[in-house]
C-alpha cells in the first residue's frame, strides 16, 4: 500500500486553514452553512463540499507534487487548477449566490420565517423545500450529482498522486459530470425562484357567512407576514391571523345575501394576483 502519510497530512492542513479562515470572529462552524431562515442550505452545504474537496486535494496534490516529481522545481511546473474544476468552483458560487438572494426575498415577503439563531442539525433540512418538512426533488438531485462529482473527484485525485511525469498534473472533472451538475443547480434555482412566488387558495370556510362573521381561507404559500384580502372590491388589511397555511378575517359588509364574490389573497407588497390559484369564491348569506 502506498506511504502518502505526507499528502494525508498536507490535506489536513489546507482542509483545516479553510474552516479556520472561514470561522475567523468566533463563527461556529455549525452557521456555516445554515441559511436566512435558520435551517441547513443546501446550496451553502454543496460550497462548502466542493470548496473543501479542492483545497484538500490541493494540499495533497502539492506535497506529492514536491515529494515525488522528477521535474524541477519551478512555478511553471507548479500544479495548476484545470478548466472544469475552476467551473465547478465557479457553478458552486453562483449557485449559493442565487439561492440567498431568493431566500431573503422569502425572508422579506414572510413566505419563509426568519431564524437566525443557532443552526439546528437536522440533515433531512437539506432535501426539504424551503418552509416546508416536504422533500424537494430539486434539492435531491442538485445534491446526488454533488456528491458523485465529489467522489468521481476523490478518486481521480488518489489515482494521480505519485504519478507526476515532467509537469504536476491536476485531474480535472470529466466534461459529461460538468453538464449534469450544470443541470443539477439550474432546476434547483428555477425551483427556488417558482416557488418563492407560488400563492394557493384552495377554499374559504364556510363558503358562505353573513357579514362580520369569522371565516378561514385555507391554501398554501401565505407566509408569515401579513398581506391583505380582498372580498369583491373590498381590501382588508388586518386579518385577524394570517399562517403559511390558514388566514382567519372577518367579513366585511357587502352587497345582499346570495351575492357573490371573489375573493383574492395577496402577500405584502403585490398589488394584484400573479396566479388564478391566489383567488376563490365567496357567497354573501
Amino acid at each position: 500500500m502506498p506511504n502518502w502519510g505526507l499528502e494525508i497530512l498536507f490535506a489536513a492542513i489546507a482542509l483545516g486553514i479553510f474552516i479556520g479562515v472561514a470561522c475567523i470572529g468566533g463563527t461556529n462552524p455549525a452557521n456555516l452553512i445554515q441559511g436566512e431562515d435558520g435551517r441547513l442550505s443546501s446550496s451553502k452545504f454543496q460550497f462548502f463540499v466542493w470548496t473543501g474537496t479542492v483545497i484538500a486535494a490541493y494540499g495533497a496534490l502539492v506535497a506529492a507534487w514536491a515529494h515525488n516529481c522528477t521535474c524541477p522545481f519551478s512555478m511553471a511546473n507548479f500544479p495548476t487548477l484545470p478548466n472544469n474544476v475552476l467551473l465547478a468552483m465557479g457553478f458552486s458560487v453562483a449557485t449559493l449566490t442565487a439561492a440567498k438572494g431568493v431566500t431573503s426575498a422569502y425572508v422579506a415577503s414572510g413566505r419563509v420565517a426568519k431564524n437566525v439563531g443557532p443552526a439546528r442539525w437536522n440533515l433531512a433540512d437539506l432535501i426539504r423545500a424551503d418552509g416546508s418538512d416536504q422533500p424537494d426533488l430539486a434539492k435531491v438531485q442538485m445534491l446526488s450529482w454533488t456528491f458523485i462529482a465529489v467522489g468521481t473527484y476523490i478518486y481521480s485525485v488518489i489515482a494521480s498522486l505519485g504519478t507526476f511525469g515532467p509537469k504536476a498534473d491536476f485531474p480535472d472533472i470529466p466534461n459529461a459530470l460538468m453538464v449534469l451538475m450544470g443541470i443539477g443547480q439550474g432546476a434547483y434555482l428555477g425551483a427556488k425562484v417558482v416557488g418563492s412566488t407560488a400563492v394557493a387558495v384552495a377554499s374559504i370556510s364556510p363558503s358562505t357567512a353573513v357579514a362580520n362573521a369569522p371565516v378561514q381561507i385555507l391554501g398554501s404559500g401565505f407566509g408569515t407576514q401579513a398581506g391583505v384580502v380582498i372580498f369583491g372590491a373590498t381590501s382588508i388589511a388586518n386579518p385577524v391571523a394570517w399562517t403559511d397555511s390558514a388566514i382567519t378575517v372577518s367579513v366585511p359588509p357587502g352587497p345582499t345575501a346570495n351575492t357573490q364574490v371573489t375573493v383574492t389573497v395577496l402577500l405584502p407588497g403585490q398589488v394584484g394576483p400573479g396566479d388564478p390559484k391566489q383567488s376563490t369564491t365567496f357567497t354573501y348569506g
